[in-house]
């Protein structure tokens, strides 16, 4: 079996091609235009028989003020939980129609996955997360939950999909509290299909980056992050880097939540050889192997550029905080001056195998086992 690039979901894609028996119905929240309009049409369904006036906000912002929070506003707190109810009712009805043994979602913290999760939990199907990208020891939805019920709770789900040990000693550390979850190493399903050539590639050969001009450049792929702010993306070291160097090419490659326009990116690289449209449209599986060096903020493309064993350059604090334990084992360096860069594109790469499992044969089984 094998899917287009141009049609592949990074995470649904890759379990339907580890080619089980089990059949997969996927919900893609990806279209915020859609997504709107679907919630508006449920909302008109559902809204009637929801109530949410009997929630005790000043009881719930005297809790918050306890452990020094403060509480945004009731109005925020009662669309949200409006928002959460809609959605609970609409997955209601979808488990009545399909009847699941279970639902695998890739990030289990915003409202549409709690309420699919409180739904299936309900329900007595079984809830998976399949980790979707690296957590670090700071992530504040992944770590730190000290005080869990030994039930746990119905909107987080009962198994967690981890890629290696080191996220799933790091979900462990909380989750043995409590009897109601599971922790497993099952790998990235991502890695595993493409490394076994389950994914047909989009030609990349016109790529502005593998041009005749540009293929004897030294290719860098500076993946964003979506800042707000465009002088985040653009520390004043990297900038200076930008226009030292007039024989790199820049692949820069957008953040899906990014509302920065290109025409505000172009200008940072004026006068530079760079693609921002083709670099970001194309498939991440596609460009890796045509880069030579990844810089990066704190994105999980820095964990994929380590599977295809390219060097890797993380570029802001942040990053060397959540990614403190591969900077220090010498896969990923840390970058905080023009001497730095210079340095990590000139070394050679520490190239050693990525923690990560991806044996295709038994990720089927255990994907066989867990649904």
């Amino acid at each position: 079996m094998k899917t287009e690039a141009g049609k592949f979901s990074k995470f649904s894609s890759s379990l339907a091609l580890l080619e089980t028996s089990a059949n997969f119905v996927e919900l893609n929240y990806s279209d915020r235009a859609l997504n709107t309009r679907f919630l508006y049409l449920v909302f008109q369904h559902f809204s009637p028989s929801i109530k949410t006036n009997t929630f005790d906000f000043e009881k719930f912002e005297t809790s918050l003020r306890k452990v020094g929070l403060i509480a945004p506003s009731a109005n925020v707190i009662f669309k949200s939980l409006r928002k959460y109810f809609v959605y609970k009712a609409a997955f209601s009805s979808l488990h009545k129609i399909f009847k699941p043994r279970s639902a695998i979602i890739g990030c289990f913290y915003d409202l549409s996955s709690f309420a699919l999760t409180a739904v299936f939990r309900s329900c007595g199907s079984r809830t998976i997360e399949l980790q979707h990208g690296q957590q670090g020891n700071f992530h504040p939805m992944y770590t730190g939950w000290q005080c869990m019920p030994k039930k746990g709770y119905n909107m987080i789900p009962e198994i967690f999909w981890m890629w290696d040990r080191a996220s799933k000693n790091r979900i462990e550390n909380w989750a043995s509290n409590s009897g109601a979850y599971k922790v497993v190493t099952f790998g990235n399903p991502w890695i595993a299909v493409n490394n076994h050539g389950l994914i047909k590639r989009k030609k990349t050969e016109d790529a502005i980056f593998l041009k005749k001009e540009n293929r004897k450049k030294f290719v860098i792929l500076l993946a964003l992050q979506p800042f707000k702010n465009i002088t985040e993306c653009f520390p004043d070291f990297l900038q200076r880097f930008i226009h030292e160097n007039d024989q790199l090419f820049w692949a820069v490659r957008k953040h899906p939540r990014m509302i920065i326009k290109d025409e505000e990116l172009s200008h940072y690289f004026d006068g530079r050889a760079f693609d921002i449209e083709q670099s970001t449209q194309l498939q991440l599986f596609d460009i890796l192997p045509k880069i030579d060096i990844v810089f990066t903020y704190y994105s999980t493309v820095a964990f994929e550029a380590h599977y295809f064993k390219k060097k890797v350059v993380i570029i802001h604090p942040e990053g060397k905080k959540v990614m403190s334990e591969m900077i220090k084992s010498g896969d990923f360096k840390y970058a905080e001056t023009v001497q730095d860069l210079h340095a990590a594109i000139t070394e050679e790469p520490h190239v050693r195998t990525p923690n990560s499992f991806t044996n295709i044969d038994l990720m089927r089984f255990h994907l066989k086992r867990i649904i």
